[in-house]
């Protein structure tokens, strides 16, 4: 990625961090001016869907699969983030996989603290409990907690209809023994150790924060044995990344079929900045091939 690429893509992209400074209500409409959009890509339609009163855009390309539905779980530090600024990203998913997309508007903290957000995702699975498509379930950085966490502790019933998992970027580990926030003050381009105590702090409380729910890494071997297909995508220059890779060993020991798919040089959910990073394109496509592949990892 040239120098001048990853300026501005980091400039964009911390608008998604809350920071130690930052206040929800700013956060939040910041956001919104980042990324929302009037009109969504590669002729995407969208029409607005409520699963028992869980409001959700559905999005669906040109062509696309019958037989499958994403799911995708927003980022946003647990705090921000919207269907508005998350529909041309998810939009442009929906097209390279040739996938419909349902996108929730999942409540936000600190209003609407842990486990709000799973109990939304938990509603929407229920009305589509009779749907016979297979489930992908995505997420992006406290998105991915989010669903990772949904997808290792929902009743089994709901759970089964997830056939594979993507997370981009995600947050794995908030527990007072995370060998990441033993250390004080660390940064990359865009996340700090201070910035994760914040969203930490924000999503519950602090007695709460080992648990699996909350930190996915703390998960034990019979737990990560409910997941069927794995697939995470990060960058090189996150310092979350060595949490991911611990996370992938686990997953190894518990024999879930997984991928880790490690960009180089590339920053903190580079896929959401495509207009300024080429490489944020050909991950999509990636991923989607991940998506619309049949056979087993």
């Amino acid at each position: 990625m040239r120098g001048k690429d990853k300026r501005a893509a980091v400039k964009k992209l911390k608008s998604l961090v809350f920071t130690q400074k930052a206040e929800p209500i700013p956060f939040r409409n910041k956001i919104e001016s980042q990324f929302s959009v009037f009109f969504l890509p590669n002729n995407v339609e969208k029409i607005e869907k409520n699963y028992s009163s869980v409001v959700c855009d559905l999005l669906t390309p040109v062509a696309f699969a019958k037989e499958r539905l994403i799911i995708y779980i927003h980022g946003g530090s647990f705090v921000g983030g919207s269907r508005a600024s998350w529909r041309s990203f998810a939009s442009s998913l929906a097209h390279a996989s040739a996938t419909e997309l349902l996108l929730p508007e999942i409540r936000l903290a600190p209003e609407y603290p842990f486990p709000s957000a799973l109990d939304d995702i938990e509603a929407v699975f229920t009305a589509l409990s009779k749907d016979t498509r297979d489930i992908i379930l995505c997420g992006d950085g406290t998105g991915g907690t989010i669903a990772l966490s949904f997808a290792l502790f929902a009743k089994k019933t709901l759970r089964d209809k997830i056939k594979k998992l993507v997370l981009f970027s995600p947050f794995l580990d908030f527990s007072p023994d995370s060998a990441l926030l033993q250390i004080k003050k660390i940064s990359d381009a865009l996340i700090s150790t201070e910035s994760i105590r914040r969203m930490a702090d924000t999503y519950t409380y602090a007695s709460n924060l080992a648990n699996p729910m909350v930190s996915p890494l703390c998960a034990s071997e019979d737990d990560l044995k409910n997941l069927k297909q794995v697939y995470i995508q990060m960058g090189e220059d996150e310092i979350i990344l060595p949490d991911a890779r611990r996370f992938a060993t686990k997953l190894g020991y518990a024999a879930v079929p997984h991928i880790l798919d490690v960009w180089p040089g590339m920053i903190h959910f580079f896929q959401m900045a495509d207009d300024c990073i080429p490489e944020a394109h050909k991950a999509i496509e990636k991923v989607a091939a991940f998506i619309k592949c049949n056979e087993e990892l």
